[in-house]
């Protein structure tokens, strides 16, 4: 499994977090905004960070276009995810030995 982060770059007054998955949050980046309400759900809201301010700042509603995103999974901590997920230990030294 993939070690996905997350670039969180606002808070709404309900909880929940703004940013974007994999990718830093940028005004001429591509990458999708997504939003994390209260209850650790995901929702893809627009494609960019510029879509997503022209929906803030009209008369768009942004709640009314959520996409849910079933896939993400939020673990409090490392020590809850081992329940469910197995983690592998990687070599440090590849280049050097056969791992």
């Amino acid at each position: 499994m993939k070690r996905i982060y997350w670039d969180i770059f606002a808070k709404d007054s309900l909880g929940g977090l703004f940013g974007t998955i994999g990718q830093t949050t940028g005004m001429d980046d591509a990458a999708p905004i997504c939003y994390i309400n209260e209850k650790k759900e995901c929702f893809l809201i627009a494609n960019s960070l510029r879509i997503f301010l022209r929906m803030v700042t009209s008369e768009c509603e942004w709640r009314t276009n959520m996409i849910p995103s079933h896939g993400i999974v939020f673990y409090k901590s490392k020590t809850d995810a081992e329940h469910s997920l197995e983690f592998l230990e990687i070599c440090q030294g590849i280049e050097n030995s056969d791992c």
